[in-house]
């Protein structure tokens, strides 16, 4: 079973990298750099407060899920979980299967540096993955209302389809439904349990063996995850609403961040177009995992559905390259933070 976990792994690897390259060929024709260039030079000392945006989005993301771990029984200062969020994901931006191994980071860093036991820290994955969820179901939406135009300029300038515009309303409404679902599931507190009660008693001579004497200790931590989560996903809605607001907020924020590059690159959008554009971008990169960073996806997207604006792929790859300037910074604080920088850790006490 390991192999043939190993062997896939490579596999989708390859394919992650094969489908970049493909990708970042397609979105690079015709872009001449040196004009990019220019109009980058042109932004001058504008450029990194173009990008404060971003940072303010990052802020209001680990706010919602500091609600959310207090809502689950443990509180966590702010500046130690933002460190957590950047560490785990600078990971996550640069490898393939990113999400995986930035999550996989999590419930240990979550125990270092803020005092979440690991079983909480592992309910607290599935706590952010809802809000996050729930909240992108929102942006979807109003992507699909504010920017209907600019979707259904834009796909039909990529594509020739201009009804894959509704992609974004079928996308929110899938999230929004998954997001129920998943607070139903975890809210019952049994699931991880009964997943390791279940795997004592196979038959399966391989997972027994794999298990051994552990399943005493897994039993233990299970319940520990599904307390956390259902203490969580049994409050009532209007409580789990809290953190959303933020979440959405934070969403917007990348749009509009999005909005702020583009005007000032020369590109005359409504913020609404941004909206519509940096939503289906972000689902592209969202639904294709296995592509290390999004690399190729992102900047095909943008290329693609601005040209629908009359947006030129120079302009549009004025705007990636801040993107991924902005992306490689976060990545080296990250690093830093991994790294066990001072800042992310925190002293006090995280249970209440």
């Amino acid at each position: 079973m390991v192999k043939v976990a190993a062997r896939r792994n490579i596999v989708l690897v390859a394919l992650g990298g094969a489908a970049s390259v493909a990708l970042l060929l397609a979105s690079l024709r015709g872009v001449d750099a040196a004009r990019v260039s220019r109009l980058l030079a042109g932004l001058g000392a504008r450029a990194p407060l173009l990008l404060l945006p971003s940072f303010a989005a990052l802020w209001l993301e680990c706010h919602a899920w500091q609600v959310g771990l207090a809502l689950a029984g443990h509180r966590t200062r702010l500046l130690p979980l933002f460190g957590v969020r950047v560490a785990s994901e600078s990971v996550g931006a640069v490898l393939p299967l990113g999400p995986v191994w930035a999550d996989a980071l999590k419930p240990p860093l979550l125990a270092a540096r803020c005092g979440v036991p690991v079983p909480a820290g592992l309910a607290a994955i599935a706590i952010r993955k809802y809000l996050l969820m729930f909240s992108q179901a929102g942006y979807l939406a109003v992507a699909f209302v504010a920017g209907h135009e600019a979707l259904r300029a834009g796909f039909a300038h990529a594509t020739g389809m201009p009804a894959l515009r509704y992609s974004a309303a079928v996308a929110a409404a899938a999230l929004a439904l998954v997001a129920t679902a998943m607070a139903a599931v975890l809210g019952r507190g049994t699931v991880l349990s009964r997943t390791v009660e279940w795997l004592g008693r196979t038959r399966l001579g391989v997972v027994r063996r794999a298990l051994g004497d552990r399943v005493a200790r897994l039993r233990d931590g299970a319940l520990g995850t599904d307390d956390a989560a259902a203490a969580f996903f049994r409050t009532p809605l209007r409580d789990r609403a809290r953190p959303l607001a933020p979440c959405l907020a934070a969403w917007l924020l990348e749009a509009t961040e999005t909005w702020f590059v583009l005007r000032a690159v020369g590109v005359g959008v409504g913020w609404g177009d941004a909206v519509g554009i940096e939503a289906l971008v972000v689902l592209s990169r969202h639904l294709l995992p296995f592509v290390p960073g999004g690399l190729g996806v992102q900047e095909l997207g943008y290329t693609a559905l601005l040209g629908g604006l009359g947006c030129d792929v120079d302009h549009a790859m004025s705007l990636v390259v801040l993107k991924r300037v902005r992306e490689a910074v976060w990545a080296a604080v990250g690093a830093v933070a991994l790294s066990g920088g001072r800042f992310i850790r925190q002293p006090a006490p995280a249970t209440v």
